[in-house]
């Protein structure tokens, strides 16, 4: 059982909804074992959302997009060149995968990437293509007030 459970009709409601993003106009990706955070609000500024971008201190290449809701509430995590995953019915999927929440799970749940849903995943060698995919992201969560965000070099 998740930690912060809410019914699934509610969290698709606040994964579907626009949001923007409330911070500085500029953001620098983050580097080797730094996080971005990031705070995103609906029109209304009825809820609250979170977006952190955390990259490896190590593993310069391994990064995670969680974005949030309500503080706790999972509802997309993007793992980038992160372990495989296993699935709760014991499904296995690769290193770069998207968790997505599911009732009674949050993110415990995750999924193959489509091909060109968050660009070249399998080519990534440049700050610029991290920085893409963190847009891509922001855009399927359905952020559509972005800030500008600078590449780190790696």
């Amino acid at each position: 059982m998740a930690d912060v459970d809410i019914p699934q009709e509610e969290a698709d409601e606040l994964i579907a909804m626009e949001k923007r993003y409330t911070g500085p106009d500029t953001v620098d990706y983050p580097g080797g074992g730094e996080k971005l955070k990031m705070k995103c609000e609906s029109p209304d500024e009825a809820e609250r959302f979170h977006l952190d971008v955390y990259r490896g201190r190590i593993e310069l290449e391994k990064v995670h997009h969680n974005f949030r809701a309500r503080t706790a509430v999972p509802l997309l995590r993007l793992d980038l060149n992160a372990s495989p995953h296993q699935n709760p019915d014991g499904e296995k999927v690769g290193r770069t995968h998207l968790h997505v929440y599911r009732e009674g799970y949050g993110d415990a749940w995750a999924y193959e990437v489509p091909d060109d849903a968050f660009g070249d995943l399998e080519n990534m060698e440049h700050p610029e293509d991290f920085v893409r995919t963190l847009y891509d992201f922001m855009t399927h969560a359905n952020i559509m007030q972005q800030p500008r965000v600078n590449p780190h070099l790696f």
